[in-house]
């Protein structure tokens, strides 16, 4: 198991409703825009999925103490 403190949780993980440009773009806190359709920005995306998922592969889901703060 991962134990996170929830203060840290709290601090560094707001939850986000990212808006989005007339072209269907995320458009990010700072301005920036992620272009959904380009193919070297998907992959930009993947490849951080890819590093957290030794991470995420460590918390078990399935039991309640997994969604505790």
């Amino acid at each position: 198991m991962v134990k996170v403190p929830k203060k840290e949780t709290l601090e560094l993980n707001q939850p986000h409703i990212f808006k989005l440009d007339a072209s269907g773009n995320i458009v990010l806190e700072d301005a920036l825009v992620f272009n959904t359709k380009n193919i070297m920005e998907k992959a930009k995306l993947i490849e951080m999925c890819l590093k957290l998922a030794p991470i995420v592969a460590k918390i078990d889901f399935t039991k309640p103490e997994a969604l505790m703060l």
